[in-house]
């Protein structure tokens, strides 16, 4: 995880912001995936950060969508 945040940062595709006050946050959770070959072994790992979508709010928020991806 601290790898992926690493490159979201050197990528400049991550900037970190201080949160207002009056606004709550939405969460988020890694989702890790092996990807195999044909044969079965192990070919790649991926991993993603993904906002849980269930928090965000109608009109304000629930239109952004969001693929942090290194």
């Amino acid at each position: 995880m601290r790898e992926e945040i690493n490159e979201l940062k050197k990528n400049s595709t991550l900037n970190i912001v201080d949160k207002p006050r009056d606004k709550k946050s939405v969460g988020c959770k890694w989702i890790f995936i092996m990807k195999h070959m044909v044969s079965g072994s192990i070919d790649t790992y991926k991993v993603r950060l993904v906002a849980n979508r269930y928090i965000q709010t109608y009109k304000i928020d629930y239109e952004e969508t969001f693929s942090l991806v290194a």
